[in-house]
């Protein structure tokens, strides 16, 4: 298991973690059920029709998640974990940093950037997030966080902290590794279901000076608004060496 998981306890937003066995398993119950259903159904009274129906579609909701479950090894992730905070140091001019409560994760895809926009500062502060091409549902696990005001003292505090001719901070955060390749071609055998819409989570570098560890992989099935974990892996020593001297000569760029 990831540390990345162990370290933020997120176990409890996995449930059946590595339980494709377990995906199989129900699924022949589900289709089973299912195939009986549909055999009751030629005898319902009118009345239990509604019924029926709604339970016909549960199971083949069911149905349709346990073969992604069974066929890719994925599992349902629960992305609320995503308004995790914590403080971050954030520099706003050359020698000055300031500290600010900010998202513990970020979410990279079609795009490899995740920005983080506290605006309005001179009047009331309020925090954007700025992700193109990520699924609404994804950017919703954000809303806590993005919901967030300033206190008068918070805004004034900030406020001093950036140059007078701007009323914003600005906070972004990119990737910088490699996916081994056994990982990629599992992502590749999960676009039946996924398509485009694969999404790698890691923990959020603000100062672009390390690479990110233990990242997840995510797929966001469409058709039912629901996230599945991939894959979880380590960098290996080489991928470490060469994305770290990429971002360390990045960072003294900026």
């Amino acid at each position: 298991m990831t540390s990345l998981i162990k370290k933020y306890e997120l176990e409890k937003y996995i449930p059946n973690f590595n339980s494709q066995d377990y995906a199989r398993a129900e699924l022949s119950k589900v289709i089973k059920s299912l195939d009986e259903l549909k055999q009751e159904k030629k005898e319902f009274f009118p009345f239990e029709k509604p019924l029926g129906n709604q339970l016909e579609k549960f199971l083949e909701k069911k149905e349709y998640e346990l073969n992604i479950q069974s066929e890719t090894g994925a599992t349902k992730i629960d992305l609320s974990f995503l308004s995790k905070t914590k403080d971050f140091e954030i520099q706003i001019r050359e020698n000055e940093k300031i500290t600010l409560d900010l998202p513990i994760f970020a979410v990279y895809g079609k795009e490899n950037l995740f920005k983080i926009v506290i605006d309005n500062l001179g009047s009331f502060g309020y925090t954007r997030l700025f992700q193109q091409k990520v699924p609404y549902e994804i950017n919703k696990s954000y809303e806590e966080f993005i919901k967030k005001d300033f206190s008068d003292e918070q805004r004034k505090s900030l406020k001093q902290c950036i140059p007078e001719n701007r009323n914003r901070i600005e906070a972004t955060s990119e990737f910088y590794g490699f996916v081994p390749n056994e990982v990629k071609k599992k992502l590749i055998s999960t676009r039946k279901y996924f398509e485009e819409d694969i999404y790698l989570i890691a923990e959020a570098d603000y100062s672009f000076a390390k690479i990110e560890k233990d990242p997840l992989i995510i797929g966001f099935d469409k058709k039912n608004e629901e996230a599945y974990l991939l894959a979880c892996f380590d960098c290996t020593p080489l991928e470490n060496y060469i994305a770290e001297e990429f971002a360390l000569n990045k960072a003294g760029r900026n």
